[in-house]
């Protein structure tokens, strides 16, 4: 497997007229790298892609490029209602330099395993990156996906406890140590189960950036 580590799907901080708070999201990259993050996914469904423009969307990958610096991988989220905005975006990220991509099922149209497979396959061929993989993306499954071999996780938590996130992964995906893995995740699970079951994801894991006066 390529992709190991921690991989902060990051939020988006807006002003109050819904303009991109740019000065924000040049904390947010800088605050994860600091943390030891390999990795940071711009534009994914935790950065509301669905709230901006396509040209903002594009204006985002270019931004985190620049500012990565080739310090952390930058992975794009390239998720559309629409399939061949899905394409043009896959184009464009490749373009701004983005290492690898972020794809999940288009909402509302429910594709088939089968659609589904060919949808991934597609957004393949436009990017001509290296490498389809699986990685743990629901925050209430890492332990059980540790176990199971994966070595990295599209974590949204990292925007809270970015730190602890890496920390953790490292212990049970690397180190094996499922035994302190079980009770991390215990105290883990309330904060998981909020995000995940609780109605609003997004919302909370901007309170938690909030918590922190982190922005958001």
């Amino acid at each position: 497997m390529r992709f190991e580590g921690i991989y902060t799907p990051i939020i988006t901080p807006f002003h109050e007229d819904g303009s991109i708070d740019w000065e924000g999201y040049a904390n947010v990259i800088e605050w994860q790298i600091e943390n030891g993050v390999a990795g940071v996914v711009i534009g994914g469904s935790t950065g509301e892609f669905y709230a901006m423009s396509k040209e903002e969307r594009i204006k985002q990958f270019k931004f985190a490029i620049e500012r990565i610096n080739g310090r952390i991988e930058m992975m794009a989220g390239v998720n559309d209602i629409r399939a061949d905005e899905c394409l043009d975006l896959t184009a464009a990220a490749r373009e701004a330099g983005a290492q690898s991509l972020l794809v999940a099922a288009p909402p509302y149209s429910l594709p088939s395993e089968q659609e589904l497979a060919a949808h991934v396959l597609k957004i393949d061929q436009v990017s001509d990156l290296p490498s389809i993989e699986l990685v743990v993306g629901g925050e209430e499954q890492v332990l059980e996906f540790a176990v199971w071999g994966a070595k990295a996780w599209v974590c949204a938590t990292g925007n809270i406890f970015p730190s602890e996130c890496v920390k953790f992964l490292d212990l049970i995906a690397n180190k094996g140590d499922f035994e302190r893995g079980r009770r991390i995740m215990t105290e883990f699970m309330p904060l998981m189960a909020i995000l995940e079951q609780g109605g609003k994801f997004l919302q909370c894991v901007k309170y938690g950036c909030c918590l922190q006066d982190r922005p958001s």
